[in-house]
């Protein structure tokens, strides 16, 4: 089924008397890049069908291909069917490591102070409030720009994509996972730049 008739039977389900309409529909500032298409479906204004007046203007982005290496999460690596064998030990009880890790789980990741947590190199007015447990900042680049050095900055210090980052320059959504801590990061324009919120969950707050 077509992007076109998908926005078709959307229109069908809210007026009073269904109806079907493609050729009334279509297509502006259609782009495919960097993984993904993104448009807009439009009318141009009010059409009347029918005896029924309705209207068109739907933005829409989606995934196309293969993801850009910036947004993948980190492959993990498994271990070789040798190494696999040779880890299997007829115990009841699981072997430590010096560190006090079970032998062949995955190392704890330490716990990140909020303060720690990788921003942008231009932000400001920067605001921890830590009672909801959120960060705000500014920065003077755009939407897209923004999301890309902040998955940048975020990937080096071992943060993974949690789901697909949906980034328009109107509005971006990024979610990430470090250990047990997560990130839900909200980016909009705002006068001529943009403005960042980071919702937090499993960071330290202490005063460092």
């Amino acid at each position: 089924m077509t992007v076109k008739s998908l926005a078709a039977r959307w229109f069908t389900a809210r007026i009073k008397q269904g109806f079907s309409s493609i050729g009334s529909i279509h297509t502006n500032d259609f782009t495919s890049e960097n993984g993904k298409v993104e448009g807009e479906l439009t009318t141009d204004g009010q059409v009347n069908t029918f005896g029924e007046t309705w209207e068109v203007k739907i933005k829409f982005v989606a995934p196309l291909g293969e993801i850009p290496k910036e947004f993948q999460p980190a492959e993990s690596k498994q271990p070789a069917k040798d190494e696999k064998q040779a880890s299997t030990v007829s115990s009841d009880k699981p072997t430590t490591d010096e560190s006090g890790d079970e032998a062949g789980g995955q190392p704890a990741v330490e716990e990140l102070n909020v303060k720690d947590l990788a921003l942008t190199t231009d932000a400001t007015d920067v605001e921890y409030k830590e009672l909801v447990e959120q960060i705000v900042f500014k920065s003077k680049s755009n939407v897209k720009s923004v999301c890309a050095e902040l998955a940048a900055n975020l990937k080096t210090q071992g943060w993974t994509t949690e789901d697909m980052d949906m980034v328009q320059p109107q509005s971006s959504i990024l979610k990430r996972k470090r250990g047990e801590a997560e990130l839900t990061i909200f980016v909009k324009p705002e006068n001529g730049g943009s403005e960042v919120k980071m919702l937090t969950d499993g960071l330290s707050w202490d005063e460092e």
